[in-house]
């Protein structure tokens, strides 16, 4: 697991740590290892080859032959939007996330007081395991004909419903900046977006990731996808595939994101396909 941590005092820049899991996922408590720390406050900007040579340290003693290590990425809630999936792979191969699986956890939950925390109840709605049980769905919720829509201030959701957003545009938009952050207070554990540019005060849309305007498409399709997974736990291996795919030009997913952040006493779910 990547630990990314915001300087209030020193602003763009961070510290980082980087732990290992060993034991697999079938135990309650696989035994976690902290391998690499930044001595020192580390610019946001040039957080990726600061991380080149920890990373591959790391994913030398976790990957397998034909399966590549999970990473697991531990955000403050105003850097979820930080784009670790597109950072070069140490192997060469790639990006990260079209390496391997990379997901991101909301690691200042404590910030928003208990309310934040992600429901065991929910948790084990979406990852079903008896058999017959209903799967995960998607539903996009900041979209409404392709204009951005803010999310409710009560949001409440069905328990195996996977809160979707279309319109993600950076915490500076003005409607939709703050969905993340709502996400995290209402205690999702398990969310998608996709990045869609970067909204600047100053500078307006600055074009990035699936700035087109094309909203049913990804509507449609992520909804399948969602529905295909059936249980949240098989959705970081889907984006992984996923985002193969985009990077072989298929790109309905390009700029997805999937937040999997499990509650503190959750069962090990995540196990591959």
């Amino acid at each position: 697991m990547l630990r990314v941590d915001a300087l209030g005092w020193q602003p763009g820049h961070v510290t980082w740590g980087l732990a290992v899991e060993e034991g697999g996922t079938d135990g309650p408590e696989p035994l976690t290892e902290s391998v690499h720390e930044s001595a020192d406050a580390v610019p946001l900007r040039a957080l990726p080859a600061a991380l080149a040579g920890p990373l591959a340290d790391a994913f030398r003693r976790c990957d397998e032959p034909g399966a590549p290590a999970m990473l697991h990425v531990a955000l403050p809630h105003d850097l979820l939007g930080l784009e670790v999936d597109t950072w070069p792979d140490p192997s060469g191969g790639g990006p990260l996330g079209a390496v391997r699986p990379v997901v991101v956890r909301c690691a200042s939950r404590e910030q928003f007081g208990p309310g934040a925390e992600v429901d065991p109840v929910r948790w084990a709605a979406l990852h079903p395991r008896v058999p017959g049980a209903e799967g995960v769905h998607g539903s996009v919720l900041d979209c409404a004909g392709g204009t951005p829509r803010a999310l409710a201030d009560d949001l409440v959701t069905l328990p195996a419903e996977i809160p979707v957003l279309c319109q993600y545009r950076g915490a500076a938009h003005p409607v939709t900046g703050d969905a993340l952050p709502r996400l995290v207070r209402a205690g999702y554990g398990v969310a998608l977006w996709r990045r869609r540019g970067e909204f600047s005060r100053t500078y307006g849309m600055v074009p990035g990731y699936a700035y087109d305007g094309n909203c049913s498409g990804f509507h449609t399709r992520v909804g399948q996808e969602v529905r295909a997974a059936h249980s949240a736990a098989q959705l970081p291996y889907a984006l992984h595939d996923w985002r193969r795919a985009a990077e072989h030009g298929r790109g309905w997913s390009e700029g997805v994101v999937l937040m999997y952040d499990p509650p503190r006493a959750a069962p090990a779910l995540l196990a591959p396909p």
